[in-house]
């Protein structure tokens, strides 16, 4: 029991530091130390070899006549960023073929916001010229009326203003329609002959005739007949 006026304190404790002897800190500067400057080396090295194979990359696709590709590295495996107009398979076989680069992937992207604006929306702005109902033949006819004309023209326009897509044209014709399938194909190609015309390269059009395989509608009518003997139009890229 502790008497009348007397105080205990208690001492704080007191910090110990640890202090390493001359072998221990020799020890420690001879391993890490050189393990620190090796891994310094290795990233510069693979820093070093990537920045030499993106510069032999992008020496060897401006040689090939393939410009304003963006090159990415990571290691040995190249990205290539390729604007329309530039032959993208062209890109990835050049880029394929510099010595030391791995895999090698691309994509396409346009070549101005001009083009990226036109191209934005594009099957919309097709369905808003045919009003969803495609481009109509009347009867058994494969010869674009005026006002078919006057929307195929437009739609060529479209096209042209966005020249990485690719458009597919499906002739259909209605039942009734005597050689279906032969009709519903000279129409799809009496469309893509005009798309030509319009300025479409035919390589950038795919057609096809259905006959009447996918009819839009089924009732036995004057509407419903028209509404079948058409063509669709439909962006693929």
């Amino acid at each position: 029991m502790a008497r009348a006026g007397a105080s205990s304190t208690i001492d704080p404790p007191r910090k110990r530091w640890y202090r390493a002897s001359p072998g221990e800190r020799w020890w420690f500067a001879a391993v890490l130390i050189p393990g620190a400057l090796t891994a310094a080396v290795v990233a510069t090295q693979g820093s070093s070899i990537e920045s030499d194979l993106k510069s032999r990359v992008e020496s060897s696709l401006v040689a090939a006549g393939v410009t304003g590709v963006q090159v990415e590295m990571s290691g040995r495996a190249v990205h290539l960023t390729v604007p329309t107009g530039q032959n993208e398979e062209k890109a990835v076989d050049t880029a394929a073929g510099v010595e030391g680069v791995g895999a090698v992937d691309a994509e396409r992207v346009a070549a101005s916001a001009a083009e990226a604006r036109a191209c934005e929306d594009l099957q919309a702005k097709i369905d808003k010229v045919t009003e969803t109902r495609g481009v109509l033949f009347p009867g058994g006819s494969a010869s674009l009326s005026s006002s078919a004309s006057s929307q195929v023209s437009a739609i060529a326009k479209l096209l042209v203003k966005c020249p990485a897509a690719t458009v597919k044209v499906d002739g259909h014709a209605d039942a009734s329609v005597l050689d279906k399938s032969g009709v519903s194909l000279r129409r799809a190609e009496a469309v893509r002959s005009a798309l030509a015309r319009g300025g479409v390269k035919s390589t950038r059009i795919e057609t096809n005739g259905y006959g009447d395989t996918f009819p839009i509608a089924r009732d036995d009518t004057a509407e419903a007949r028209a509404a079948n003997n058409r063509v669709a139009i439909t962006v693929e890229d």
